[in-house]
This record gives structure tokens, C-alpha cells and sequence, in this order.
């Protein structure tokens, strides 16, 4: 028996267990529940072993919020700003990323250019890759690479990283791995259907301390559908202290693979400020060419430093050309 087929035998018996389970008490129930969801996670997981795929991220925000943040930008930088200076701020225009990603467990090639839409000036360009132990970064656009061992490291700035669709939902954590946090209480709503989705219903309450050591909570409220791949359809997250206010709602399009194995195909984010009414970000993250296990190259994930003109390592702290110089460069010939 495959690997898939085995999903789908043990699917079967997860969902017979329901009926079996029915007549036992709701907190019994609830958590003979909770338990089917966090192996049914965990087993679709388990059948992706490498993924690759094209993509577009068509990012845009509110007029009032442009507005806001840049009155914020320009009093931040107080005297060194000026009328004459054309202040133009990357994650406060609508743009669009477009790239590819290759991901195999800790290892990953990303690339990703973002363009504004008004004018068509690139923002950024760059190919970041990581074989599991180095991290490099290829800043196409400005002709330099950066060499890092902390291929973990997540910057700000990949916010709609695209190698992992369900960090979306949980702040950057897999969903599994947000079930099975300490620091998470989870329980079981019920059950809803969306777009002809039958999908259990679920809220989680994280608790962590704020940098000032402020105890904080958040709670997200997600519809994951069983019988695709146990992946999240509908995400909603709020702060506790305003729970009938949302601080981002994203709905996700699913798709089955030749293989039967399920995946994100588009997710639309919408992000709410605590003060106003209409998100302030509005993102529609869509996959193209999906490939799943397939047979990868040996050099999938080592880095085409000939893309860049120079290297910076930030272990040992040094730079250097990614072609080697003349003579006449290196001094050794006048």
C-alpha cells in the first residue's frame, strides 16, 4: 500500500471514529475531535516531501492608510525630510511579486521581484537560498549577495513568503505546530460548510508576553476541511480584548494534485487596523505550476553568485568579487 493510499485508508477510519464517538459526552467528544484534526494535519504533511511552483502576490492599501503612514514616515525622519524628496515606501503602494519557489524541508529557493504598478519601478529583486545550513541572499538589484549561517532567520520584509501557505493563518508557525504549542488552547466550534467545503470548526487562544512583558492573547478562529488535505480554508484572528473586531481575515482556494495530494492554490489576506473600518492591506497570493515530490537537481538549492557582483559574508566579515580580478584590478600590475 503507498504512502497515499495510506492517507486515504486512515482518512476512512478517522471519520468512521466520528460516529463511533457520537454518543460519548461533548468534552469527550470535543477532544476525540481535536485529536483527528491534529493527526490529520500531520499525516498530509507528511506526503509532501519537496514543492515547487510559480506565483504572483497582488499587494495593495487602503488610500486612508497610505496616508496615515506616510505623514508617520515623514515625522519619523524629521529634519532630514524635505518637499523635494519623493518619499516612496514599497509596503505603502500596490504592487506586484512575482517569482518561484523550490522547498524541500529546511532547504528552499525563492525567487522574487516586486514591481509598483503605477510606473513599474522595481522595488526589489532577489534570489534568496538556503542548502540547509548557509542562507544567501542575492540582491539582484543592487549587485550584492549576503552569506549567513542562521538559515532560519525570517526578515520582516517576508511578510508573503510563499514557501509555506499555512504560516499565514498562525503567525509563521505551521498549523500543526500551533495545535500542539503549549501555549495554545485549542477547542472544537462545530462544524460549516464553505464553498461546498465541509470544514471543522476551530478557535485558538495564544498567550506570550509582549516585548515590555505585557501578557498578551490573540485567537483565531479557523475552518480546516477534512477531506482536503485538512487545510485551512478560513482563518479569522482577533485580539481578545476586541474580539468582535478582526485584525485579518484570509480565505484560501484549494487544489488535489495528480498525485491526490491536497494543496493552496490562492489565498486572499485582509488586514484591519484597530481604527479603521476598511482593511488596510489587501493581499491575493495565487500559485501557478505546482509540483509536488518531484525529482529535483543536484543544484537546486546552491546559489547563482553570477547573478551579483559582489558577496558580503556576515560570519566572517569580509567582502568579495563573485568574478575574479585582473591583474590590473588586484594591483599586481600597473
Amino acid at each position: 500500500m503507498s504512502k497515499l493510499e495510506k492517507y486515504k485508508f486512515t482518512a476512512l477510519i478517522m471519520f468512521a471514529g466520528l460516529f463511533l464517538i457520537a454518543g460519548t459526552n461533548a468534552k469527550a467528544n470535543e477532544n476525540n475531535i481535536l485529536d483527528i484534526i491534529i493527526a490529520g494535519v500531520k499525516l498530509n504533511d507528511s506526503l509532501i516531501n519537496n514543492i515547487s511552483f510559480s506565483y504572483t502576490v497582488d499587494y495593495n492599501v487602503s488610500e486612508e492608510w497610505r496616508k496615515e503612514q506616510l505623514e508617520f514616515t515623514k515625522t519619523m525622519m524629521g529634519n532630514e525630510y524635505s518637499e523635494e524628496i519623493e518619499l516612496r515606501v514599497s509596503t505603502l503602494e500596490h504592487t506586484l511579486r512575482t517569482g518561484s519557489t523550490v522547498c524541500e524541508g529546511s532547504k528552499f529557493n525563492i525567487a522574487s521581484k516586486i514591481v509598483a504598478l503605477s510606473d513599474q519601478e522595481v522595488f526589489q529583486d532577489e534570489v534568496v537560498t538556503c542548502d540547509g545550513i548557509q542562507l544567501t541572499e542575492l540582491n539582484i538589484k543592487e549587485g550584492i549577495g549576503y552569506i549567513s549561517n542562521e538559515p532560519e532567520t525570517r526578515r520582516s520584509d517576508l511578510m508573503f513568503d510563499v514557501r509555506n501557505f499555512p504560516t499565514l493563518f498562525v503567525d509563521g508557525q505551521s498549523m500543526y505546530s500551533a495545535l500542539t504549542s503549549d501555549d495554545t488552547a485549542v477547542s472544537v466550534l462545530g462544524t460549516e460548510t464553505i464553498d461546498g467545503a465541509a470544514c471543522y470548526v476551530i478557535e485558538m487562544v495564544k498567550s506570550f508576553s509582549s516585548p515590555s512583558g505585557i501578557q498578551m492573547q490573540v485567537k483565531r478562529r479557523c475552518w480546516i476541511a477534512p477531506e482536503k488535505g485538512y487545510l485551512v480554508k478560513k482563518a479569522i484572528s482577533y485580539s481578545v480584548e476586541t474580539p468582535d473586531k478582526p485584525l485579518n481575515i484570509t480565505e484560501s482556494e484549494l487544489a488535489e494534485s495528480a498525485d491526490g495530494i491536497w494543496y493552496y492554490s490562492k489565498a486572499t489576506f485582509h488586514s484591519y487596523p484597530l481604527f479603521l473600518t476598511k482593511p488596510d492591506v489587501v493581499a491575493v497570493l495565487e500559485l501557478k505550476n505546482i509540483a509536488i515530490n518531484q525529482q529535483l537537481r543536484d543544484d537546486t538549492f546552491i546559489p547563482d553568485t553570477s547573478k551579483v557582483t559582489k558577496i558580503y559574508d556576515t560570519v566572517l566579515r569580509f567582502s568579495y568579487p563573485t568574478e575574479p580580478l585582473s591583474l590590473l584590478d588586484a594591483g599586481i600590475i600597473e
